[in-house]
């Protein structure tokens, strides 16, 4: 594979549902472990709060947990931070559901 064929492949899985899923859950610790600082919370302070251990809290940050909005909430509140969801519309042309699995894919 070429490297103009690998640009065009990774430009295109920027358009799929899975490259927003992983940058949302990516954007998401990170802004957790900002509050985190911003409020001196360790990771230890957090699972004690949350009644969790220290090994689950490294998992959330790191992204390995399957995050629902029930645990992102529980999360923020323990760190004095309420939840807000945001949407904003695409900025490229869908793709159809076939073309976006085939990108997918080839990941």
């Amino acid at each position: 594979m070429s490297v103009d064929e690998l640009h065009d492949l990774l430009k295109n899985a920027e358009s799929t549902s899975e490259y927003q899923f992983e940058s949302t859950i990516v954007n998401l610790t990170e802004q957790i472990c900002e509050n985190m600082e911003a409020e001196g919370i360790s990771r230890a302070d957090l699972a004690r709060r949350l009644g969790k251990s220290r090994a689950w809290v490294t998992k959330v940050l790191r992204g390995d947990r399957n995050l629902t909005l029930k645990t992102i909430t529980e999360v923020l509140w323990e760190l004095g931070y309420n939840i807000s969801i945001q949407t904003e519309p695409r900025l490229y042309s869908p793709v159809d559901l076939e073309h976006d699995q085939v990108l997918v894919n080839q990941l």
